[in-house]
């Protein structure tokens, strides 16, 4: 069976399950250390005890590892002079729950990073709406902020004295010199300079009366997302009156850890969750990624876009991202995350040793690439056979 593992190209790697490496030697509240047994003592065979975690550590009695201080756990003296070979009785795997899998090589298969963020609206879709021409609000059809508004819909009216003044030159013009005059066609453009319609024009020449009054009307499709003026505010040309955002589509702001940015690009796909949505998904795309750092948080701004014909997504919703990579390039062995032990800035396994007597383990100190589903990709410190 070992030697079939080998033309199979697999190597084996030793899994610690339970809670932690503590079961690896039994714990250290009240778990007997195995002895000799009789067969054994007869035979003259030593039980010697080692670290785990450093084989070079070996006495002839239980005790604990000068370097970690974990429990020493039982090995055959007689059998192993390597110190980074580990040998363990049958016993003490069966103790110890120790597991073994086999992995093979190939891609990583990519690497699922989540993302947490907020909706925010795409600024390219706020504009500020303004007076057009000077006056006195006599009457606000919005009155108030999160109103739904709809392009051309009369936001306020107003009374402009300049609007009257012009209106009587454009009607006095047409009565001195015609209405094709120069003087009169100057009069016409003084007020289609302030945006007013040419209908608006038609039905003071036709009627020959000044409309006191002129409606102010939204230059966009959105929601009052800022009320600037009150009713019997003067309002001078250019003076803001509302802040309108257009919710159509918005901007989910997705915070990425330095060591994911390797991983993310411009055109990848992120799915969307909210809990204002319970059991669906959404699929925006990243459309640009914040070149600078945020040093309180330590994350880069990834921003996707999404589209919000619905009104589902509301400006500082709180939203979570997946983003699945592809992995490319990134090929090797893939270690169980549960094979894997970490003693500080190393990361070391444990490979099976074919073909013994007695049941051997030999350290290996990898290094680990990114995270996939269940394991990690080793970069180097494993081969295959």
């Amino acid at each position: 069976m070992k030697k079939n593992i080998l033309t199979l190209g697999y190597a084996l790697l030793l899994v610690f399950a339970g809670i932690g490496i503590g079961y690896l030697i039994f714990g250290r509240q009240g778990s007997p250390h195995p002895t000799p047994t009789e067969g054994e003592a007869a035979q003259g065979v030593a039980t010697e005890y080692t670290c785990s975690m450093h084989p070079q550590i070996r006495q002839s009695e239980p005790g604990i590892c000068p370097l970690c201080e974990m429990d020493l756990t039982p090995v055959e003296s007689g059998n192993n002079d390597q110190p980074t070979l580990l040998v363990m009785t049958d016993e003490a795997i069966r103790l110890a729950q120790i597991q073994t899998t086999r992995i093979g090589s190939g891609a990583g298969g990519g690497k699922r990073i989540s993302l947490s963020g907020k909706i925010m609206a795409d600024e390219r879709r706020i504009t500020v709406q303004t007076a057009h021409i000077p006056g006195r609000i006599e009457h606000l059809s919005v009155a108030f902020t999160g109103e739904q508004v709809k392009k051309d819909q009369p936001l306020a009216r107003l009374y402009s004295p300049s609007l009257v003044n012009a209106q009587r030159e454009l009607l006095e013009a047409i009565r001195l010199k015609g209405s094709s005059s120069e003087l009169a066609e100057a009069a016409r453009n003084r007020i289609r300079y302030w945006k007013l319609p040419e209908d608006f024009i038609r039905k003071v020449e036709q009627t020959g009366l000044v409309q006191k009054e002129v409606l102010v009307k939204a230059d966009q499709s959105g929601v009052v997302s800022a009320r600037k003026v009150a009713l019997g505010d003067y309002v001078e040309e250019g003076t803001p009156l509302f802040e309108l955002t257009d919710l159509r589509r918005v901007w989910v702001l997705l915070g990425a850890y330095e060591a994911d940015l390797p991983s993310i690009r411009v055109g990848d796909v992120v799915e969307i969750t909210t809990p204002s949505a319970p059991g669906r998904s959404f699929r925006a795309r990243i459309a640009f990624i914040d070149p600078v750092l945020d040093a309180e948080s330590r994350t880069v701004t990834v921003r996707a876009e999404l589209e919000n014909s619905g009104g589902l997504f509301k400006p500082e919703m709180f939203v979570q991202g997946t983003l699945q990579t592809s992995g490319a390039g990134k090929r090797g062995l893939v270690v169980p995350k549960s094979a894997v032990l970490w003693t500080g800035k190393r990361s070391v396994v444990y490979v099976k040793v074919p073909n013994t007597s007695v049941p051997s383990f030999e350290f290996r100190e990898v290094e680990l690439g990114d995270a996939v589903a269940n394991g990690y990709v080793a970069l180097s410190g494993l081969e295959a056979h």
